[in-house]
C-alpha cells in the first residue's frame, strides 16, 4: 500500500474499502477521493487496477470509475470477464494508467 511519504510507486493500489452496507452509502465519493488522494505517490506510467467493475459498475465504484475515465491523468479501459465462481455473472476490471500531469513530483 502506499504509506511511505515522498516514494514513487509504479504499479499503484488503491486499498480495498469494502462493500458492506455501512461502506455503500458512501463508497462512490470515497473510492473517488481516494484514487486522487494516491496521485501524488504514483509515477507517470504507474498501472492501477480496479477488480469487479462491471458488477459494481453502477453501484460502489461509479465514483471511481467516472473519475478515472473522465480525468485526463489516466487512459483507462474496462477488460471484460465473469465472476470468478459464476461464468454466467459478466464482470472485468479497470485498467488505468497514470499518465500524469505537468509539475507533479514524481
Amino acid at each position: 500500500m502506499m504509506r511511505r511519504r515522498g516514494a514513487c510507486y509504479g504499479v499503484g493500489y488503491v486499498p480495498y474499502m469494502g462493500t458492506g452496507a455501512a461502506w455503500r452509502r458512501r463508497a462512490v465519493t470515497r473510492r473517488a477521493a481516494a484514487a486522487q488522494a494516491a496521485e501524488a505517490s504514483l509515477a507517470a506510467g504507474a498501472v492501477v487496477v480496479a477488480d469487479n467493475a462491471g458488477v459494481f459498475a453502477a453501484g460502489g465504484l461509479a465514483g471511481y470509475l467516472d473519475y478515472v475515465r473522465g480525468s485526463p491523468r489516466y487512459r483507462s479501459r474496462f477488460v471484460p470477464s465473469t465472476l470468478e465462481w459464476r461464468d454466467d455473472v459478466p464482470d472485468g476490471l479497470e485498467v488505468s494508467v497514470y499518465v500524469g500531469e505537468e509539475g507533479a513530483k514524481c
